[in-house]
């Protein structure tokens, strides 16, 4: 930072120096010279001030950090290990009232459950059946397991959801 502030010096000098060239720094230039130099001793001033500040308080942390108490830990050397091992903690068993074993009787429908039952008829073909009862056509496929869409028997029946 110094070495900045006294090239910016020199380089005022040269201008203003009597070499016997004609005078090329106008007002505006030495301005703008001048502002600058103000504006370096500025930062240089912050800059030198933070970096005390951060200097202080590393100081101030190590000399916390020297006498903290450590917690936890003891001169004695930690026991040995011994050869029974420990137990494992049991389960705790769910209380018998929170245990449900009765189907609920309105179907969730998370859980869809099997609400009719249609048997296929002469004349019946998979997609017709779809399209009637507005169901997924793969899911229908999936939960009847029919392989082949177009082999359909009269009398077969099929689970709707």
């Amino acid at each position: 930072m110094k070495n900045i502030i006294l090239n910016k010096i020199e380089e005022i000098k040269n201008k203003f120096s009597d070499n016997g060239e004609a005078n090329s720094l106008s007002i505006k230039g030495a301005v703008a010279v001048v502002a600058g130099l103000h504006i370096a001793v500025v930062v240089g001033i912050i800059m030198m001030s933070s970096a005390s500040k951060a200097r202080a308080v590393a100081v101030e942390d190590k000399k916390f950090l020297d006498n903290a108490p450590v917690v936890g830990v003891s001169d004695a050397k930690p026991a040995k290990p011994t050869s029974t091992p420990t137990p494992k903690p049991k389960p705790t068993p769910f209380p018998k009232e929170m245990i449900q074993t009765k189907v609920p009787t309105n179907p969730n429908p998370d859980f869809p459950q099997f609400t009719k039952e249609y048997v296929v008829k002469k004349g019946d073909t998979f997609d017709k059946i779809v399209a009637r009862y507005k169901v997924n056509g793969k899911k229908l496929q999936l939960l009847n397991n029919i392989k082949d869409t177009n082999k359909l028997s009269v009398g077969q029946k099929l689970k709707l959801m």
